[in-house]
């Protein structure tokens, strides 16, 4: 009997023991959890404002979207009211030209020509001795579409370009010919408005030209002593 009381009191310390063991291992790992768990909470609240930043960034995302939209909406206002400024622009580019048109008109009737070449008159060689007699001597050479003295109006530079066309074939020729006929056939008299000095060797005339009703400046320049003519400016 005795033997069996110990049996049982051995079997009861040998329970408690293995218990308290269980317990023990089990409040290690709740502690050990609990420590790894407080690591973490730094990381916890860096996460938190992380995700405060994201919902900002995404609130203004969403602004800027409501924004882009209502613009997207105003579009179609925004090219009718383009449309119109164009539209006004060029009216505005219009008017300049015909009050530019109006002033030379005015201007001219106002100013006397220093010279006026009839295109009704076949006109005379003129020699080359100043830039009005070179003007009117290759009007005379146009007029008469005498291809030799056309290039011998003009100046070294511009006569090779013009000899440079002709060479290439007779169409070509005979287009050219028919386009300066055509052009003169338009021009009823040309006058000379004003003169311009840009150097010794160069002479700009302002001139109108009737029939066409436009204005030109023909650049002269002296070569070897003669005055020659060196195209229209903007040529």
């Amino acid at each position: 009997m005795k033997k069996f009381a110990s049996f049982i009191l051995v079997t009861v310390v040998v329970a408690l023991a293995a218990l308290l063991f269980v317990q023990y291992r089990e409040q290690s790992r709740i502690r050990a959890e609990n420590e790894s768990l407080r690591r973490e909470l730094p990381d916890v609240g860096k996460l938190r404002t992380d995700n405060e930043a994201l919902s900002n960034q995404l609130a203004e995302a969403r602004n800027a979207q409501a924004k882009l939209a209502e613009q997207l909406q105003d579009l179609p206002k925004l090219r009718g009211e383009a449309r119109a400024l164009r539209g006004q622009t060029n009216d505005v580019a219009r008017l300049r030209d015909g009050n530019r048109k109006l002033q030379g008109a005015a201007a001219r009737v106002a100013k006397t020509p220093l010279m006026t070449f009839d295109f009704t008159d076949p006109g005379h060689f003129a020699g080359y001795a100043t830039p009005e007699a070179a003007m009117q001597t290759t009007f005379w050479a146009m007029r008469g579409t005498d291809l030799k003295a056309m290039l011998d109006c003009q100046t070294p530079e511009e006569r090779k370009g013009m000899e440079q066309m002709l060479r290439q074939d007779e169409a070509t020729q005979k287009k050219m010919m028919e386009k300066v006929s055509r052009e003169l056939a338009a021009i009823k008299s040309v006058d000379i408005m004003s003169q311009e000095a840009v150097s010794d060797s160069k002479i700009l005339l302002h001139i109108f030209v009737h029939g066409p009703n436009r204005e030109e400046v023909a650049r002269f320049r002296r070569v070897n002593g003669d005055w020659k003519f060196d195209n229209f400016d903007g040529n």
